[in-house]
């Protein structure tokens, strides 16, 4: 498959050794992670795993639903494939160019290598785009996962407000409550409707946050009309205006880390791996 402009194959060869799907102490998909034994079988879950949907239907045992009344995958590995979900902010804020870096840009290429790690590492990705339009790819073993996941979001484009309820895509992602989450976005979001749907989710969840340095630092010195891409509306942002968005980011990433949410702040001018790999470097750590 020819890659997007956009794409970055760098990022993903940075991130390759860093497993994607690396669970946290404490984290409610720890569970199923050891040998567990099936009921009245006699084997074990390193051998066994419940069938999910995109599972290659060669590998059920059949003979083992018969016995059991379940669909089960035989795993050539004991661990057991991790669903890793991605939603892609994509309204109109994400627009938002500076300097020549498009934010939505960015944010695509953090997701196609995270996907594209998560492949390799034989975990199960899959994609909502959160969007009034939204649009959503469902997980999947087949290796070309990772294109479909690229393929969605090269048709994607920033536009309009989240939809109605974050949940609804969240839950088309698949996986039931086991598994990770990342959600890669600018966090505007004014109604307050994602960091709620994340907690409710029950999922191991971390947001990355796409900045800017003119969002974060730069003094407008005077006021400034703005527009806002979201709602159109004409906005006059001064320094008061800017440490008062800075402010809410700070309470809103503290609120979400007292949820068990992990805060990724990513600069869109700077190179995506080094916070990225430090990130899932952390994730290993407190395994």
């Amino acid at each position: 498959m020819t890659r997007p402009a956009w794409h970055d194959a760098a990022l993903a060869a940075a991130l390759a050794q860093l497993p994607i799907g690396a669970r946290r102490v404490g984290a409610g998909v720890a569970e199923g992670r050891h040998a567990s034994r099936l009921p009245g079988t006699g084997l074990e879950f390193a051998q066994y795993r419940g069938y999910q949907p995109g599972d290659d239907l060669r590998h059920v045992d059949w003979k083992l639903l018969a016995r059991s009344d379940r669909l089960y995958v035989r795993e050539a590995d004991a661990e057991t494939a991790i669903p890793i979900r991605f939603l892609l902010d994509a309204t109109a804020s994400m627009a938002h160019t500076e300097d020549g870096i498009v934010k939505f840009d960015a944010a695509r290429r953090i997701v196609a290598a995270l996907a594209e790690c998560a492949v390799r590492q034989g975990d199960l990705p899959s994609l909502a785009v959160l969007s009034h339009v939204g649009g959503t790819v469902p997980p999947s073993r087949d290796r070309r996962q990772a294109d479909r996941i690229i393929d969605a979001l090269d048709r994607a484009a920033p536009a309009g407000s989240f939809p109605a309820r974050v949940e609804t895509a969240i839950a088309a992602t698949g996986g039931g409550r086991d598994g990770a989450l990342v959600l890669v976005t600018d966090w505007h979001d004014p109604d307050d409707v994602l960091r709620p749907a994340l907690e409710r989710s029950g999922l191991d969840c971390t947001i990355v946050v796409l900045r800017t340095p003119r969002e974060r630092d730069v003094a407008y010195g005077e006021p400034v009309t703005l527009e806002d891409l979201e709602t159109g509306e004409q906005v006059v942002v001064d320094d008061d205006a800017r440490h008062v968005r800075n402010a809410r980011l700070e309470v809103e990433t503290e609120a979400a880390r007292r949820g068990g949410i992990d805060v990724v702040m990513v600069d869109c001018q700077s190179p995506l791996a080094p916070a990225l790999a430090g990130w899932l470097a952390g994730r290993v750590g407190r395994r």
